[in-house]
This record gives C-alpha cells, sequence and structure tokens, in this order.
C-alpha cells in the first residue's frame, strides 16, 4: 500500500493506490469468510510473431493500400483539373454572354429612341 502511495505521488495518477486498496478489501472478505488470500499476477502479453505466410499477407495489404491511395490522389487530382477547366469555361461564357446583354440593351435603348422620335411625327389614324 506504501508502494503505490508513492507511485501515486510520483506520478499525480491514483490508479495504483486505488488498485491497492481494492485488493485489500477483496482479501479483507476473503479472510472474514474463511476464504485464502486471492493472488493474481498479471504479465505483460508477449508480441505476436507473425509467421512468414502472415507477413507477405500483411507486406501484400500495404502494397495493395499504397497502390489504392495513390489512385485515390490522382482520381482527385484529375477531378480538380477538370473542374478547374470547367470553371474557366464557365467564367469566359458568362463574360461573353454579359457582353450580349449589355449589347442588346443599347439596341433595345436605341430602337426605344427611334419609336420615341417616331412617335413625335407619326399621325394616329383613329377612324
Amino acid at each position: 500500500m506504501v508502494a503505490a502511495t508513492l507511485v501515486a505521488i510520483e506520478n499525480g495518477n491514483l490508479t495504483p493506490l486505488v488498485k491497492e486498496e481494492l485488493k485489500y478489501t477483496i482479501n479483507a472478505r476473503r479472510s472474514a469468510q474463511g476464504k485464502g488470500e486471492l493472488r493474481v499476477q498479471f504479465t505483460e502479453p508477449e508480441a505476436a510473431v507473425l509467421t512468414p505466410e502472415e507477413e507477405q499477407k500483411v507486406e501484400r495489404r500495404r502494397q495493395q493500400n499504397k497502390l489504392a491511395a495513390r489512385r485515390f490522389r490522382e482520381k482527385n487530382r484529375e477531378l480538380g483539373l477538370q473542374l478547374t477547366k470547367k470553371s474557366k469555361t464557365l467564367e469566359s461564357q458568362n463574360v461573353r454572354l454579359m457582353n450580349e446583354i449589355r449589347k442588346l440593351e443599347r439596341e433595345r435603348h436605341a430602337l426605344r429612341q427611334q419609336l420615341q422620335e417616331h412617335s413625335k411625327h407619326c399621325v394616329y389614324n383613329t377612324t
């Protein structure tokens, strides 16, 4: 319990202290019931050693992932180029259409002026 307290103070982590207190509580209850002390030993799990077949499988997956990532990046790059090209096309079309609108508005204005001039001299036949 003292060792766990020191570790908790050093690291600022209360987990070791809580674990020791739980172990003490569990063992106290077991001895009150007439049972023996519970001993649990934890060992670090061993790192898994892959067989040559598993290593080949992992390597194959890595290669497939690299190829898939490359295809994905190329596809996105191509899509970006297509969108840029389409954007430029639409911008130039927009400029052309705006110029046409201005031209038609000037023509409409000129025709209205001609109509006004004509209506001043024209005699309407109201019979």
